[in-house]
């Protein structure tokens, strides 16, 4: 919805293109500068509740954000400093586009923009830190941690810092003193919602991740599309446009007829379009070229399924294993005795259960997944009265009792196996269990074979998986 809205919002530009000089564009065109009143009130809105929203966002995971940067009042603090940062952002675009286009700009309009800017600014603050005191938690931006650094760092730099420098008629007047502003108020949101999100984020043993080099140029990739865009649409349509004097073109620009208005194509523009361009390219094309991994999209694990010949196709891509799962069990008991023959494979039972399966603790085909169900556990041990039951000290992971504490069938059971409440991926538990059994029976055996992938993955696809 909030998309459309914006569609529309940005019709009008391109409706004024030669391309649609017919009759009915121009139609659309008058009905939708009617409606632009409404349609920016609507957008308002609904900006409104996409910002609030993504302060929401966090709201459920109060004991992996750091006590700086959550707050049951995000929703709150998301929409204030996107106020802020939006105001700040046009006064930024406005600076790039005199200079990539060579451009005069409307100074007075942008200075009207930075005179109020510190109202939201000012009111995110506050809110901030006074959410901070309420709770007790001001006193840790003092503890010399590298988390209070930067917390300092930000609400100093990116806060107050700013709204002093706007506040003073003579700096927000003078063009240096606006774009300073207006960057460090820019650089601020982006690091509250940076920190918030990913660089103070709690990761749980077991989980630790960084992005690979693929994912980083992705990274890259995806802002370098957005420029070209959005200098494609101020090249070729009516976007750019200023009553204040423009440099005369030169004579080798001639007039495009899919441009609008001529805009002498000036060397920075040229440039900012090639360079995001190239990165563009080099960033959709070196993973490939390179054959670097890019972290998959994780999906839920299939059951194996059957009983004396198990089909094990976690994945669900038709490509399934054969594990003779009876024929593994008959040797195992000949070897070991029934009682050792299961837990080769089957080394943590869940509570009230026997033999419990591989999928019902690897859930996540590609990633580490916790087998602790905390909302589960909270409702039969009484709701939010009962975290003493497991948390001793600080409501966090690290202070909770062991499992086996209370389920002592959890336990591990076979070798010197750790328990961890995160179990690792599908692939990584079935691959290491597999593995390390058939690299053993493939010297005692002398079948080399034993060990290579091609022994269980045939890459059949399975159209009668239980052989009937």
């Amino acid at each position: 919805l909030y998309l459309s809205v914006l569609i529309l919002e940005f019709s009008p530009a391109v409706l004024e293109h030669p391309w649609f000089r017919h009759p009915l564009f121009q139609r659309i065109h008058h009905w939708l500068h009617r409606l632009t009143l409404p349609l920016v009130i609507a957008g308002i809105v609904l900006s409104t509740l996409h910002q609030s929203s993504l302060g929401s966002l966090f709201l459920i995971m109060p004991h992996r954000a750091h006590p700086l940067w959550y707050s049951p009042w995000l929703p709150y603090l998301f929409f204030t400093s996107a106020i802020a940062a939006g105001m700040m952002a046009l006064v930024v675009e406005g600076f790039l586009i005199e200079r990539w286009f060579r451009r005069g700009m409307h100074l007075d309009l942008l200075t009207g923009l930075g005179k109020w800017v510190p109202l939201p600014l000012a009111l995110y603050l506050v809110l901030r830190l006074s959410d901070l005191l309420l709770r007790g938690i001001l006193p840790e931006a003092l503890d010399g941690s590298w988390q209070s650094v930067l917390f300092v760092a930000e609400i100093l730099i990116g806060g107050i810092l700013p709204l002093v420098m706007l506040a003073a008629p003579q700096i927000r007047q003078s063009r240096d003193g606006l774009l300073t502003g207006a960057i460090l108020i820019l650089a601020g949101t982006i690091s509250q919602r940076m920190s918030l999100s990913m660089f103070t984020m709690h990761q749980p043993p077991g989980m630790n991740y960084s992005p690979s080099l693929a994912e980083t140029m992705v990274a890259f990739a995806i802002p370098a599309a957005a420029i070209l865009v959005y200098l494609f649409f101020a090249e070729h349509l009516a976007i750019v446009q200023d009553d204040l004097p423009t440099p005369v073109p030169e004579a080798s620009d001639a007039m495009n007829p899919l441009v609008l208005v001529n805009q002498g194509r000036p060397s920075r523009a040229l440039f900012a379009r090639w360079s995001g361009l190239a990165t563009f390219v080099i960033a959709l094309a070196l993973p490939a070229m390179l054959q670097l991994p890019i972290t998959k999209a994780d999906q839920s694990v299939q059951r194996a399924r059957g009983w004396e010949t198990l089909i094990i196709d976690g994945d669900n891509s038709g490509y399934a294993v054969r594990f003779p799962h009876q024929e593994h069990q008959d040797r195992l008991t000949g070897e070991l005795g029934g009682a050792n023959a299961c837990l080769t494979c089957h080394h943590l039972d869940k509570p009230e259960d026997e033999a419990t399966a591989c999928s019902e603790c690897h859930t996540e085909y590609y990633q580490a997944q916790s087998i602790f169900d905390h909302a589960r556990h909270q409702q039969v041990l009484g709701g939010n009265e009962s975290c003493t039951e497991c948390h001793a000290a600080e409501h966090v992971r690290l202070s909770s009792e062991i499992c086996q504490n209370c389920h002592e069938t959890m336990a591990p059971q076979k070798g010197n196996l750790k328990f961890n409440s995160f179990a690792p991926s599908y692939a990584d538990a079935m691959h290491g269990t597999c593995l390390e059994c058939h690299e053993q029976e493939a010297v005692k055996q002398e079948k080399p074979e034993l060990a290579l992938c091609s022994t269980c993955h045939t890459h059949r696809m399975i159209s009668n998986p239980l052989g009937r």
